[in-house]
């Protein structure tokens, strides 16, 4: 394992015990600035650690002249033409130059900033008391005693303030230091859950934790640390305000009714909304809020915080430093507000004690004693900023000693990661490269435990009580949680754990299901069309916005008009199917004209423990053919097949014929069955022309309850083979007796095409035709074509083969769904767009 060696810093400890004595220490780190000062134990005239610009402002006379950044940026707005986005960006890029090259003018050396505009904002900077020009001219008088702390951090401008003589105390010492063993978990969620048991056992001002801002560490620290009523420390932007996101909510969604959800507004209503209802639109929702938002187009922002509930002090002085209280709420100024407030650091609600919460962007120096550091990839590494005035190697020079500096804070370190996500391997900061000959291109390559979650000296407090729990015992399995755990087992568990609301596509199914049962049992229904249709409709109003009504009635008639052409040709059987239970279930025609369902054959349910399936059958036509109705767009036979292999699974696979097969044949071994998927809507454009082929619709899967090499032998094969002009010619010219006389003490092997075509036995096939025929080209051709032709026979049935398989790989999977319960599902190796629960998977 790798083991880069970091140059030793200086403690906080060891730099106060070098500068204590000095009149004034000048750091370009605030929170070093603020550490130094805590130790102070003796009084001190004036500041004693500092920062260059907290110096500067502090000896500025009239205060109240002093303008922030945003000052400026609104001054800019007031005199000149700019927009919002360009005034920030040529202000932001003005000030990042004036500090790294000292000088205010220095932009103009460069073609693209040779403006008047921007030649206009300079002249603002320069006229007005800000932060910048307060540092450009304070300069420390020359009978102070200065010590400057880590002078690589300061800029030019900085560096303005600094007198001709003063001590330098470098950070680093002339030997080298280990890091930490690094702790590899699985997910985000371990990470923070590890964090969270150290700390409720620790002093929180004893711990900080560095992470990426935003990233999903800190959201989920921050909630747990608030469930368990942890204080905490971290810098909170007026835009993370969860009152300020509601108030701007509100706004934009009251200009955006139309699409909008039910879920959308969850967090501006008072009222608790069924999760049932989440993807209802807004028009079939009952709430006062929508009065209000029908309102706001015509409010000023100050009369609409007069009717907000919540105080939003900090907003209101944002809304009048732009000028925008009492002016009318337009979605330009909502966005002009949001950019605003998303370019300006605006702090709010700054805790004063608790776990420190950190960011590697921002942190050098951090005062705990405990400190934890999570994720460490390549977000820790900053992208070189493209802008001329920047020399990058010494951006890298110095970020690569900030990073030494940062990972050496504290008396105990932890260093939690994680080596893959959605199972890609993640990239540690590439600064440690520079710390070692050797390149790290993995956590793995360092020193490491893994998953390792006693990382403290003594353990022993931090051991969880065991619970126990009956567990509800685990026998079958239904299609869909297959087809899930097969492909990602987490996704399968959080499909468990959170229950889904009802969308357009799972009522439009069921509605559609609750027809073909109805249909069923009272085909006439000729006289109940109007009826019908309406009270699809009904059920659909609440998943649809007015224009999309016509084209939803449209493909409910469609829908109809399949249904009935598909069941008039059809006869069930078998009224009471042996193997299926037929449960009362809600059905919307049944009430609604009064009809009790009859039938024992439709919408049936199994569960069958030998093999470990469980379903529900649309309807059981006979012995030999199940129906299943599907209200989604029609997939091939060769897509369904495909779907349906047990290995080499590369997309979320469906088992759903496999399985129904599997148990249906399990009470019928000797037939021959039909799984047919009828697809109600797929021929929509087609129906309307009035050019529809109901045959259309239809994808049909043939179970054979035999092998593949014995159905060959079949004359059935042999005529079916007969569907090209040179087969039909050469089999007609063989005849059966010969074909069969070839066939039936051979096995054609499982490959695919070509390398069926270049097998031994396609040359005997050849020769042993050629022979009874005569050596004509015409002969080859067609025994190449018929071996390929068997291979697209096998490729799109189902054999004893393959369902014997299936019920072996379900044990299989339900053996694994019981070890996952004991211990953890993992991800898998996973497209994460083919899957339900992407957001908490990636966590």
């Amino acid at each position: 394992m790798i083991d880069p060696a970091l140059q030793e810093t200086l403690t906080i400890d060891q730099i106060y015990e070098k500068v204590k004595d000095k009149d004034l220490v000048l750091t370009a780190d605030a929170a070093l600035a603020d550490a130094l000062n805590a130790r102070l134990n003796t009084a001190h005239i004036g500041p004693f650690a500092t920062t260059p610009r907290r110096l500067a402002l502090d000896n500025i006379t009239v205060r109240k002249k002093l303008q922030k950044k945003r000052d400026i940026f609104l001054e800019i707005l007031n005199e000149g033409d700019l927009n919002w986005k360009q005034a920030s960006y040529l202000l932001e890029n003005i000030v990042n130059c004036w500090m790294e090259t000292g000088e205010s003018d220095t932009i103009l050396k460069h073609d693209r900033y040779d403006t008047k505009e921007v030649k206009n904002i300079i002249d603002i900077l320069k006229k007005r008391v800000n932060p910048y020009s307060a540092v450009e001219r304070y300069t420390v008088p020359k009978n102070v005693d200065l010590a400057v702390v880590a002078p690589h951090q300061f800029t030019e401008l900085d560096k303005k303030v600094l007198p001709p003589h003063y001590d330098v105390i470098l950070p680093f010492k002339n030997t080298t230091s280990s890091l930490p063993e690094f702790h590899i978990f699985h997910s985000s969620t371990e990470i923070v859950q590890t964090v969270l048991d150290h700390i409720k056992k620790l002093d929180p001002r004893d711990i900080s934790v560095v992470m990426e801002k935003d990233s999903d560490y800190q959201d989920l620290l921050e909630a747990l640390l608030i469930s368990h009523d942890i204080p905490y420390m971290a810098s909170k932007d007026i835009t993370k305000s969860e009152t300020v996101r509601r108030f701007l909510n509100l706004i934009r969604i009251s200009f955006y009714k139309t699409g909008t959800k039910i879920k959308d507004i969850r967090s501006l209503t008072k009222k608790n909304i069924d999760p049932e209802q989440e993807e209802y639109f807004l028009h079939s929702f009952d709430d006062p809020i929508k009065e209000l938002m029908d309102d706001i187009p015509n409010k000023t922002f100050k009369e609409l915080l007069d009717r907000f509930d919540e105080e939003l002090k900090e907003l209101e002085k944002q809304l009048e430093d732009i000028g925008f209280m009492d002016k009318k709420i337009t979605l330009n100024r909502l966005n002009s507000l949001t950019y605003y407030l998303e370019t300006f650091d605006i702090d709010i609600e700054k805790a004063e004690r608790g776990v420190l919460l950190a960011s590697p962007s921002t942190s050098t120096y951090i005062d705990r004693p405990i400190i934890f550091y999570l994720g460490m990839d390549s977000s820790w590494t900053p992208e070189p900023p493209t802008t001329p005035w920047i020399d990058q190697k010494e951006f890298d020079e110095k970020n690569i000693k900030d990073f030494q500096i940062l990972l050496q804070n504290g008396q105990r370190r932890y260093f939690l990661v994680k080596n893959k996500k959605m199972n890609q391997t993640i990239t540690p900061s590439f600064y440690f490269n520079e710390f070692t000959d050797e390149t790290i291109e993995s956590f793995r390559d360092l020193k490491h435990e893994l998953n390792k979650k006693e990382i403290a000296p003594n353990p022993e407090p931090f051991k969880k009580p065991s619970v126990e729990a009956k567990q509800k015992k685990i026998k079958t399995m239904s299609q869909s949680a297959l087809n899930t755990f097969a492909y990602c087992p987490k996704d399968r568990f959080f499909s468990e754990l959170i229950k889904k609301p009802d969308n357009r596509y799972l009522r439009r199914g069921r509605v559609f299901h609750d027809l073909a049962e109805f249909l069923i049992n009272y085909p006439d229904i000729h006289d109940k069309k109007d009826m019908i249709i309406d009270k699809m409709m009904d059920e659909m109003k609440p998943f649809l916005e007015s224009y999309q009504l016509p084209n939803m009635k449209t493909r409910f008639e469609v829908g109809l008009q399949n249904l009935m052409d598909f069941l008039e040709e059809q006869k069930v059987i078998i009224h009471d199917p042996e193997g299926y239970e037929k449960k009362d279930t809600y059905n919307i025609f049944s009430e609604l004209f009064n009809e009790p369902i009859k039938t024992r054959a439709t919408e049936v349910s199994f569960c069958n423990e030998d093999i470990g399936a469980k379903g529900k059958v649309d309807l059981v036509l006979s012995q030999e053919h199940i129906v299943d109705h599907k209200t989604g767009s029609k997939k091939s036979l060769s897509k369904l097949m495909k779907d349906s292999e047990l290995e080499n699974i590369e997309k979320k696979p469906n088992f759903q014929a496999k399985m129904y097969i599997a148990h249906h044949r399990y009470h019928h071994s000797l037939t021959k069955i039909n799984f047919t998927f009828y697809h109600l809507l797929d021929n929509e454009r087609d129906v309307v022309s009035g050019s529809a082929d109901p045959s259309d619709n239809i994808v049909n899967i043939v179970y054979y309850p035999k092998e593949f090499n014995d159905i060959v032998h079949e004359e059935m094969i042999f005529q079916w083979l007969k569907s090209s002009n040179n087969r039909r010619k050469v089999l007609g010219k063989l005849g059966y007796d010969d074909y069969l006389s070839f066939f039936e003490d051979k096995d054609i092997p499982e490959l695919e095409k070509d390398e069926l075509v270049a097998h031994p036995i396609t040359a005997e096939f050849i020769d042993h035709c050629q022979n009874k025929i005569g050596p004509h080209k015409y002969v080859k051709k067609a025994c190449i074509s018929i071996m390929k032709k068997f291979v697209r026979f096998r490729d799109t049935r189902y054999f004893k083969k393959d369902i014997d398989l299936f019920e072996s790989f379900l044990k299989k999977k339900i053996y694994e769904y019981k070890e996952c319960r004991k211990n953890s599902f993992p991800v898998g190796d996973i497209d994460p767009h083919e899957i339900d629960n992407t957001d908490l998977v990636m966590i």
